[in-house]
């Protein structure tokens, strides 16, 4: 067997890089959104991400709304409920964050794109705080908080990021563990419907044309009237005059 596998002829793979001007159609679909829209020739399942202009920088409290809205329903389905339901269609979605950006990603089967993308808008515009998940986030943040504490990776990107941007470091920006447990539910959600109400832009792969897209969006997602606009922020790295040593005393240290 293993001879036979060593006869057959190596096919060699080329990597295929996207050309934006040829393989990306983009255009505005409504007042401060714009779609880009790319195909793919390989199968029936298509990829949409909708990034919010505004992330951790404009608003640290983002990090916890999102993790938590991905563990709720809506207004009339449970989390279970709702998962179940993406499930039978062979969808997902996630809600991330980064600095700049509030992303929902969603992936799923195209002949399946308008109840899809119905399920999810639901969640998007009518999520509903639960206070057994809430818990539940609250304990995770704990631990989570209680590990990188005496991680020593987590200590060391601390202390190098605090070297870079001092005050500006995402470890001071963030949230204190007495903060996220003083959270509640409603004001995670409400966190996520202003950030929401930001400019997008919309990067959608699948086999349908750009006008079958923004169709199926602009009548399946709500999408603001009057967006925020967003502004990118890009973080300096501080500037030093000589050579300058960082050290963690950390209490559980070897060193003396």
């Amino acid at each position: 067997m293993g001879k036979k596998l060593d006869i057959i002829p190596e096919t060699k793979m080329e990597p295929k890089f996207i050309d934006f001007k040829k393989d990306v159609t983009s255009g505005n679909i409504n007042k401060g959104y714009v779609l880009y829209k790319n195909d793919n020739p390989y199968n029936d399942v298509f990829s949409l991400s909708i990034n919010y202009k505004t992330g951790k920088i404009s608003e640290p409290k983002l990090e916890q709304a999102v993790q938590f809205m991905n563990l709720i329903g809506t207004e009339s389905k449970t989390y279970q409920q709702f998962r179940s339901e993406l499930q039978k269609l062979g969808a997902s979605c996630w809600f991330s964050v980064s600095d700049n950006y509030l992303t929902v990603d969603i992936d799923g089967f195209e002949n399946k794109l308008i109840p899809t993308l119905k399920l999810v808008n639901e969640l998007l515009t009518k999520p509903k705080s639960d206070e057994k998940q809430l818990d539940k986030f609250i304990q995770e943040a704990k631990a989570n908080y209680k590990v990188s504490k005496n991680d020593p990776e987590t200590i060391g990107s601390a202390l190098y990021n605090y070297a870079v941007y001092k005050e500006m470091s995402p470890f001071l920006r963030r949230l204190s563990l007495k903060e996220i447990k003083q959270l509640k539910g409603d004001q995670l959600i409400t966190c996520y419907k202003k950030a929401a109400g930001y400019e997008a832009d919309i990067y959608y792969t699948g086999k349908l044309s750009f006008e079958k897209v923004t169709d199926a969006l602009k009548e399946n997602i709500t999408m603001n009237e009057n967006p925020a606009k967003g502004k990118y922020i890009e973080l300096q790295p501080v500037k030093y005059d000589s050579n300058t040593v960082f050290i963690n005393n950390h209490k559980k240290s070897p060193a003396k």
